[in-house]
């Protein structure tokens, strides 16, 4: 069945500061990441959450090692405009209207000045952006939104070790905003996505947390250039999984394979994904239903595609990065 891909174009106010008083639990950041030239993974997270501004860098260089950096800040020293992408932490800025968007950060031998262009329109859920739960009331117990633009052109400069480097590459921006901590809305997730040519993907398979039931979703998203063709919650998608490996803080297997299966009207097919490394890692300081500590990881990874969209073959190698909360 064919979409209305214009109900889900987001407007300008959408990537702004979304107030939400009241809730002293909120959580509202902006993530970013990139596939870069010379083998550089990069990952970038700006957040607000009340009383704690940070803003976080991870890096993966070539040679495999990776450099993880957190800046905080005092809450007087962070801005940010509730009508336009535009956010302050001290020196840093991000700031933008669509397409074209600016990231500058500099701290120690750490920084980047980067401009992504997104090559696709803003996404959000009609019509508020709130892909679970609702805001308005009557409100379900907790709610989360978000407004993606899921492949930009990168370019600009990384400094890693205090040494300048050119870059360019593909990447992705995205808003979330919540009014719990994301780790008690869902009880499991992956998150993933894949620039193959002519398409861009992403897959997003949850399970919801005790408060929502439990409930399963399996979100599917794919835009042929720079249109929406398909937007499913509830697509016939399936996760393997395989080679465990035990993180040595919690004790807690995570898979370094992840196998994702297809089987729908419009799209159907297979995405492997390999870890070659950890990008990022964090303990949720929570248990999930199984007793464990929950934690989540970001891997960089390589990714293995055969799909078939709308008749069409569609093939794709390279590296990628999915995400996984356990």
């Amino acid at each position: 069945m064919k979409i209305r891909a214009e109900f889900y174009n987001a407007p300008e106010k959408a990537f702004a500061f979304h107030p939400m008083p009241g809730k002293p639990d909120h959580m509202q950041f902006w993530y970013i990441d990139a596939n870069l030239d010379h083998g550089y993974t990069f990952q970038t997270v700006w957040s607000l959450q009340e009383n704690l501004p940070a803003i976080s860098v991870q890096v993966q260089c070539p040679d495999g090692r990776a450099i993880d950096h957190v800046k905080l800040f005092e809450p007087a020293e962070a801005t940010a405009s509730s009508e336009t992408c535009d956010v302050k932490m001290g020196e840093s800025r991000f700031h933008g209207r669509f397409p074209n968007y600016e990231l500058h950060f500099g701290d120690g031998d750490v920084g980047f000045d980067l401009v992504y262009e997104s090559k696709t329109p803003m996404f959000m859920e009609p019509s508020d952006g709130v892909f679970i739960g609702r805001e308005q009331a009557p409100s379900t117990p907790y709610y989360w939104g978000f407004v993606i633009m899921p492949r930009c052109e990168v370019s600009g400069n990384l400094t890693v070790d205090g040494k300048t480097i050119p870059v360019s590459g593909k990447g992705y921006l995205e808003h979330s905003w919540l009014n719990q901590p994301n780790f008690e809305i869902t009880d499991f997730a992956s998150w993933c996505k894949l620039y193959a040519r002519g398409y861009t993907l992403m897959f997003w398979s949850q399970v919801l947390g005790e408060a929502m039931g439990f409930q399963s979703r399996r979100l599917l998203w794919v835009w042929k250039d720079d249109q929406l063709i398909e937007y499913n919650k509830n697509v016939d998608m399936y996760l393997g999984t395989d080679d465990f490996e035990v993180d040595p803080e919690t004790g807690l297997a995570y898979p370094k394979k992840l196998e994702i299966m297809i089987d729908d009207q419009r799209v159907n097919g297979i995405v492997k994904f390999e870890a070659r490394d950890i990008a990022f890692k964090t303990p949720a300081g929570i248990k999930n239903r199984r007793g464990d500590t929950k934690r989540y990881f970001r891997f960089r990874a390589d990714c293995h595609a055969h799909l078939t969209i709308g008749g069409e073959d569609v093939e794709f190698t390279g590296p990628e990065i999915y995400e996984m909360s356990l």
